[in-house]
């Protein structure tokens, strides 16, 4: 597989089925199927199935990882070439094609969050605080996302709960009711008393669960991803939309270190989170569409989703095309903004 880094997981996955059926009794060597992938450092499935697992011993027992650079075949190689690669201007595509860099993404300026600010957060003294949940949902089928919901314990980012489609083996028709009990749960578990403080997907798939647990008596509160952003006091960036100011904020957090990441932490997670880029979209900030994010990871970025919405402070004041849309209700959003989040806007 040349290039591996512009096809998908699932191709490749697919192809790995279809090998080793031919000559196995002419050439005994091929008895164990055998493929060979070739591509340049990338943040996208391969980072995680082969460069981030290189050194674990599972990983070794059928596998191999080789890196190797233009210095390592310099004399199979066209001194023009070798010449090109050392004269790339851009430093993000030289670590990458130059060096071998795999985490080059640090240096994009793009990123909304890099590993090297993600990790300062590993050293953060923990406080003691209010839960907050983040719920991204998932559809009915076993091949659909799972639901992931992230709580947030003052500022520790606790271990995110996932719950599997395939756990359901009812009729389709009443998944949403499975679901929202489930969920029910696990607010109850975090002994939740203001619903605000669990925030849920709305959009699409969402939308039934979150109507569900409203007339349970858990009226949470609906995020919309394409709503208008929130108006905070002293925030001067504008922005495409509300998940693309959630996830501005998040970065925030990271960059000023209010939030604790265990050490044991998530590696999904984290792929996850370094896997959002921004784009241009006129004076506003936007984020990249979501379906080139899924495209790059090889699976939906739920778990960043679900963080996200956790840690989304809702106080503030609505725009006024947000009201007028009725987007964005007042009596959800306070006036004044806290003393934490005037911190983490300056």
């Amino acid at each position: 597989v040349e290039e591996a880094s512009d096809i998908d997981r699932a191709a490749v996955a697919a192809l790995r089925t279809r090998i080793g059926r031919c000559r196995n009794n002419e050439i005994p060597d091929l008895a164990c199927p055998k493929m060979l992938i070739t591509c340049n450092p990338c943040r996208n499935w391969l980072y995680g199935d082969y460069y981030k697992k290189q050194d674990d011993p599972e990983f070794k027992l059928d596998k191999a990882f080789v890196e190797a650079t233009s210095a390592d075949n310099i004399e199979n190689l066209p001194e023009a070439y070798v010449n090109t690669l050392r004269n790339i201007d851009d430093p993000i595509l030289r670590a990458r094609l130059l060096d071998g860099n795999w985490d080059y993404a640090d240096l994009k300026a793009d990123s909304v969050l890099t590993m090297s600010t993600i990790a300062t957060c590993l050293t953060t003294p923990i406080e003691d605080g209010p839960v907050t949940l983040g719920i991204d949902v998932g559809g009915y089928h076993a091949w659909s996302d799972h639901t992931t919901v992230t709580a947030i314990k003052g500022n520790e980012i606790l271990p995110t709960i996932v719950i599997p489609a395939t756990d359901y083996q009812g009729a389709p028709f009443g998944y949403d009711g499975w679901l929202a009990d489930k969920i029910v749960n696990i607010i109850n578990s975090y002994d939740i008393t203001n619903m605000k403080a669990v925030r849920i997907d709305a959009s699409g798939i969402g939308a039934p669960i979150y109507e569900l647990l409203r007339r349970k008596g858990y009226p949470v509160y609906p995020f919309r991803g394409d709503a208008k952003p929130i108006r905070r006091r002293f925030q001067t960036q504008t922005f495409a939309n509300l998940r693309t100011q959630a996830f501005y904020e998040l970065a925030e957090k990271f960059r000023l270190q209010k939030l604790h990441l265990p050490g044991n932490y998530n590696e999904l997670l984290v792929q996850e989170l370094q896997a959002y880029k921004y784009t241009a979209n006129g004076d506003k900030l936007a984020l990249q569409d979501k379906k080139f994010i899924r495209r790059s990871l090889g699976r939906s970025p739920d778990f960043a989703d679900s963080l996200m919405m956790a840690s989304f402070a809702l106080n503030g004041q609505p725009t006024a095309s947000s009201v007028k849309n009725k987007q964005t209700k007042p009596a959800i959003v306070a006036a004044a903004m806290s003393a934490d989040d005037a911190l983490i806007l300056s």
